[in-house]
């Protein structure tokens, strides 16, 4: 067992400790140290996942911006200009989605996320977030159904929310956007429905993980990080709560997010 333990190393955590199953002293904690070991290289494996799917997600818009910067320099007559500082500013965004939703993945992963629970009115919120979705994009956006509800919670994390799933449906819906709330004694219910292709029930539970699109490459919208989704989810575990995709409410997909309201 010494010798086993002496030979692992970070480069190679498959290694596992041999277990004295005729020792019942030595095969219980030769077994524990194994599940231990297979807990550090599943955290070990997911990291290094997601380093690499952020380093290929942030080549595209890096290698866009590069290719423009280059014909402006070597073409300057020939270049729109107005045109190439519209097309820097898309890809700027979209790095700038990537980061911000890695920090915020981030900081969850490492236990570092910070919550600051005060009375928080989801009215101002959604209508805050849905005001600047209106802003950017041209579906139609229903905030009828949203109420004004006061709960305990973090005004940050829940803008992340909120504005994930928004864009999310609004990326994806052929015409309009719904967005509504509701409560009861002890849970905040928080939903977003779009009228746009929907997620089939057998992929509503993989849709948050990180990194996944579900549409084909020749359906892929072009400012899908991948990212969002898995923000709402780690956002709404810090708080307590759950997201998960339900039936649809317009033909489209309809996340439904539910808070502890105090």
């Amino acid at each position: 067992m010494r010798s086993s333990v002496e030979a692992i190393n970070a480069s190679d955590l498959s290694v596992r400790v041999p277990v004295p199953h005729g020792d019942p002293d030595l095969a219980p904690l030769a077994v524990t140290f194994n599940e231990l070991l297979a807990r550090i290289q599943a955290s070990v494996d997911q990291q290094n996942r997601f380093i690499s799917d952020a380093s290929h997600e942030l080549k595209s818009p890096v290698a866009a911006t590069g290719v423009m910067l280059e014909a402006m320099r070597e073409y300057p007559d020939a270049i729109d200009n107005e045109q190439v500082v519209s097309d820097l500013t898309v890809e700027n965004e979209c790095m700038a989605r990537i980061v911000s939703n890695m920090l915020v993945l981030a900081r969850h992963d490492e236990g570092r996320t910070v919550v600051e629970l005060v009375p928080v009115d989801l009215l101002d919120v959604l209508l805050e977030e849905t005001s600047a979705l209106a802003s950017r994009c041209a579906v139609r956006i229903d905030t009828s159904a949203v109420q004004p509800i006061v709960c305990q919670t973090d005004r940050e994390l829940l803008s992340h929310i909120v504005r994930n799933l928004l864009d999310n449906a609004a990326r994806y819906a052929s015409s309009v956007v719904k967005v509504s709330c509701s409560c009861d004694d002890s849970v905040v219910r928080i939903v977003v429905s779009d009228d746009g292709p929907g997620i089939p029930e057998a992929d509503r539970e993989r849709a948050f993980d990180r990194f996944v699109r579900l549409e084909d490459e020749a359906r892929r919208m072009p400012d899908s990080t991948g990212l969002g989704l898995s923000v709402v989810r780690s956002s709404a575990e810090c708080l307590g709560g759950t997201a998960r995709f339900v039936d649809s409410e317009l033909g489209g997909a309809t996340a439904l997010v539910e808070l502890p309201l105090k």
